[in-house]
């Protein structure tokens, strides 16, 4: 059930800290409420959460690659490039990614370095994105990934948000359409996990529509947009 998941994502969000002082178990903690926190637009009270999680992930000695990523996902949004980059390749270099596994890195450095305006530079990381998806084996195509999905539809969809991005930022918005509609569907069929990462994928096919002149239809989507994430967040997304 819709209601009762996102009702769940709230309670983890609102969360009172742990009395104990044991790292691991502080880790776990901040970590989990920081995720849910990211899910309902809540970004600045994740950065803190997702801050003290990588103090507890050192202290415990875990080295968990994904804070330095979702880290590098606030950076991206507050629009600090540099950071947002050298927070991803560090979440690649803990992680140990093997060659496969490096796709979503890939593609996320690819949208970072086309908000820089390095075009070349993003086609490279988008380049090196789709060679790493092609060669998922089978085995690990339906296997889970972080923060829900599986990896094959996860990086698949990474790589389209990428290639729609630099589409956009070079005027081909009618190419770019299909890919966000392909990206926007994905999310939205993890919308129960994942409420506000389908608003934004809404939003924007929302902005490619207005970007081609389809005026009503851009209208349209951002209205539900806007319906949508005030049910998920509040009044304050």
């Amino acid at each position: 059930n819709g209601g009762e998941h996102l009702d769940a994502l709230k309670r983890r969000a609102d969360m009172a800290p742990p009395n104990h002082q044991d790292p691991e178990n502080l880790y776990t903690f901040y970590r989990s409420r920081g995720n849910a926190r990211y899910e309902l637009n809540r970004y600045n009270e994740c950065r803190e959460d997702i801050r003290k999680a990588i103090v507890y992930d050192k202290q415990a000695d875990i080295g968990d690659g994904a804070l330095y990523q979702r880290l590098a996902e606030l950076e991206l949004l507050a629009g600090r490039y540099k950071s947002a980059l050298k927070l991803s390749k560090t979440a690649m270099r803990i992680t140990g990614a093997t060659t496969w596994r490096r796709g979503p890195y890939h593609a996320f450095q690819g949208r970072v370095h086309c908000r820089m305006g390095n075009f070349l530079r993003a086609n490279l990381a988008i380049s090196n994105a789709n060679t790493a998806y092609k060669r998922i084996p089978a085995w690990a195509r339906t296997s889970k990934i972080l923060y829900g999905g599986i990896m094959d539809m996860g990086t698949q969809n990474d790589i389209l948000a990428a290639e729609a991005e630099i589409l956009e930022a070079q005027g081909e918005y009618t190419p770019a359409h299909e890919l966000r509609s392909m990206a926007f569907n994905y999310h939205f069929s993890k919308r129960k996990m994942k409420p506000v990462s389908a608003v934004y994928a809404r939003m924007e096919l929302a902005g490619n529509l207005l970007c081609q002149g389809r005026l009503v239809l851009a209208e349209k989507e951002a209205r539900i947009a806007v319906m949508e994430a005030v049910r998920a967040a509040g009044k304050q997304s």
